[in-house]
């Protein structure tokens, strides 16, 4: 999977959270939620692959 801004994501922390990567900063990877549009969220890489979902399109 390519981890560019404005990829799909789906992050598991207790349940699903779809959204989409906003910004690639370095080491930092920001993801805006399509249930919480209004905000975003920043994650180390190392959290952001944990969490990472893969699916097949």
């Amino acid at each position: 999977m390519l981890i560019e801004v404005g990829s799909k994501v789906s992050l598991y922390f207790n349940t699903c959270h779809n959204g989409t990567i906003t910004n690639i900063d370095g080491s930092k990877v920001f993801v805006r939620f399509d249930d919480k549009p209004d905000q975003e969220e920043a994650y180390s890489m190392n959290e952001f692959l944990k969490m990472l979902k893969v699916t097949e399109e």
